[in-house]
């Protein structure tokens, strides 16, 4: 069986090679008269297949990376969403995977293929590129600068408004909230990631919403038996509804006011048709300098478990104690564990967005916003988005966590 096992790995390496080359000689004879370049639409997750996109596309249009270049597109063997690649392929020009995707990791692999083959998209996999440099961040402000590269049909926007109209949200004054969940990407061996809440400590807030004449709709591909069971006919838990489809979870998205979120690939997708998001319960510290879209954020306490006291934010810069990839487990081992947003945090969060969003309330600097971006320069030497703030409320609150 071993030997079977061992010839049929040698049989596919010769079959593959008989295939590829000759066709990367092709593409390599092509090249000398038509230039272009490959790039993977990664379509087996939303937040690496929506926002990135959007920034690169508006990057070619703005002339920011060679806009001279034919970009040809494979997608992954996963589609996380139908809808959305049906709207990216109504404007990329999208080339067969089992062929484009061998030359991409050759490409990859060996430095003068790379050279001719791979595009200006800075992958999340490429050194350098894993923390504030990859093509979700706007690193050359395109955003501002340009049109939205989605646009929904006559007949898709109708047929929105139409589900909107069934739930009782017919005026289209509604916001989107979500929260990270343990059933998303589970991982057995990390089933408390730091960038998991409850969504229930959003609804004080989102309630307040409401009662301004507002919906809110309650976003999550994957949250198994968490649903709200909330009475108000304000709020729709679209999360538990049967009429989900990877339409409405696009066009919701898209057409909120606003979004309030864990940072999540989800809400990415607002900002597309640039809109704005609250981000609650962060937690990846080391890129918030390059968090350009979100107007307001609400960072994670971490907790010293000798003392019982929650540590100064200097210690948790220093020590790098909120980032994406540590676990609860690797923070209790270095004597620490964080703390989640508090109901009343987020209230006031919500209700300081949704100020700055409908009553056009501007945000303004002061002490201990510009204390927390001092320190935060300190630390990781890099400057702080000028449109983003920490929630004014948690820094009177923690301002001794400041010091």
């Amino acid at each position: 069986m071993i030997l079977k096992a061992i010839y049929k790995k040698i049989y596919i390496f010769f079959l593959y090679t008989l295939i590829i080359i000759p066709i990367l000689l092709i593409l390599l004879f092509l090249r000398i008269f038509f230039k272009f370049n490959i790039v993977e639409l990664e379509t087996r997750a939303i937040g690496h297949f929506s926002l990135s996109v959007e920034v690169f596309l508006c990057e070619i249009h703005t002339k920011k990376v060679n806009d001279k270049i034919f970009y040809i597109w494979f997608p992954n063997s996963k589609i996380s969403n139908y809808f959305l690649y049906k709207k990216w392929s109504e404007i990329i020009n999208l080339g067969p995977r089992i062929i484009l995707e061998k030359i991409f990791n050759l490409s990859n692999r060996f430095n003068f293929l790379g050279k001719l083959f791979l595009s200006e998209y800075r992958h999340w996999k490429t050194p350098g590129n894993e923390n504030g440099n990859w093509q979700y961040f706007d690193i050359h402000n395109v955003l501002e600068v340009s049109n939205p590269r989605i646009s929904f049909s006559n007949n898709e926007d109708l047929l929105g408004k139409k589900f909107l109209k069934s739930i009782g949200f017919e005026n289209n004054k509604y916001i989107c909230f979500f929260s990270r969940t343990g059933d998303y990407r589970k991982d057995p061996q990390n089933p408390h990631s730091i960038r998991n809440s409850s969504i229930y400590t959003q609804l004080k807030g989102i309630e307040k919403v409401c009662e301004k004449g507002f919906g809110a709709i309650r976003m999550s591909k994957v949250d198994k038996n968490n649903s709200l069971n909330s009475e108000n006919p304000r709020i729709y838990d679209y999360s538990y509804s049967k009429h989900k489809s990877d339409f409405l979870d696009i066009y919701l998205l898209f057409n909120c006011s606003y979004m309030v979120s864990t940072p999540s690939g989800i809400h990415y997708i607002p900002i597309i048709n640039r809109k704005k998001v609250l981000l609650v319960n962060y937690t990846n510290i080391a890129v918030l300098y390059a968090q350009k879209q979100i107007p307001i954020i609400l960072p994670k306490k971490i907790i010293n478990l000798a003392t019982k006291k929650i540590v100064s934010y200097k210690e948790v810069f220093k020590k790098n104690l909120l980032n994406d990839d540590i676990t609860k487990k690797q923070l209790n081992y270095l004597g620490y564990d964080y703390l989640d947003n508090s109901e009343n945090e987020i209230y006031y969060a919500i209700n300081e967005m949704h100020e700055y969003i409908i009553n056009k309330s501007e945000l303004k600097d002061f002490d201990l916003n510009n204390k927390f971006w001092d320190l935060y320069e300190d630390y990781y030497s890099k400057s702080r988005p000028k449109k983003t703030f920490i929630s004014r409320n948690f820094l009177i609150k923690y301002s001794d966590l400041l010091n």
